[in-house]
């Protein structure tokens, strides 16, 4: 297998090496490869989990300002 690409193995390791919490040249450092190559692949495949429940604003509720995405006819 060539060398120039991730395996699945390597890309478990990113994955533990971020959840444990640990930098990116670090993640490198322990699989061997660069830390350009490790950070595009964090950046390519990264899934950001929405903590909200899709209403941020605290006074949703008594707030007279509506947006709608398609403007009312």
């Amino acid at each position: 297998m060539s060398k120039k690409h991730l395996t699945y193995d390597d890309r478990l390791a990113i994955q533990a090496g971020l959840q444990k919490g640990l930098k990116v040249a670090q993640i490198a450092k322990n699989i061997g490869k660069d830390r350009a190559t490790i950070g595009r692949e964090i950046k390519a495949h990264r899934r950001l989990v929405s903590t909200s429940n899709g209403n941020n604003c605290v006074h949703h509720k008594t707030c007279t300002r509506i947006r709608t995405a398609v403007p009312p006819r």
